[in-house]
């Protein structure tokens, strides 16, 4: 029996890498070059995907692409779930009192700075994993 084919889920995290919220998300923590460029790559790769669909009952190779592919994509979609967790609790916690504005911003849990790094370097694993599968459609 083929493999189901992401592309759906492909299309679905492009769609919210382009909504408003995750544009708002990526403008707060300077990272909207970095989902720009992972929406590229999702839309690359969505392209891939489409022709595997025709070729996964003829090639044993190509279910393991689509295999590979749908575990980064489910890295992506985790990735997406933690921004979004992150900025609701960002939400949530600019009206408390609880902590000073410095007291939060030196808190490495709370820093914006730590945050869009460590989120920097994840969407460029995320894209190094694609194109590694990538690549090795290709060889």
């Amino acid at each position: 029996m083929a493999e189901q084919i992401p592309y759906g889920v492909a299309t679905s995290l492009i769609n919210k890498i382009a909504s408003a919220a995750f544009r708002e998300i990526g403008s707060i923590y300077g990272v909207m070059d970095d989902l720009d460029k992972l929406k590229d790559t999702l839309e690359s790769i969505r392209v891939v995907l489409s022709d595997a669909e025709l070729r996964q009952n003829q090639d044993t190779t190509v279910l393991h692409w689509v295999k590979r592919f749908k575990q980064v994509l489910h890295d992506v979609d985790d990735l997406l779930d933690d921004v979004f967790i992150k900025d609701l609790r960002r939400k949530a916690n600019g009206g408390s009192k609880k902590m000073s504005k410095v007291r939060r911003f030196l808190s490495i849990s709370h820093n914006p700075i730590v945050f869009r790094a460590k989120l920097a370097h994840k969407i460029e694993k995320i894209r190094k994993d694609f194109n590694d599968v990538a690549e090795d459609i290709y060889v």
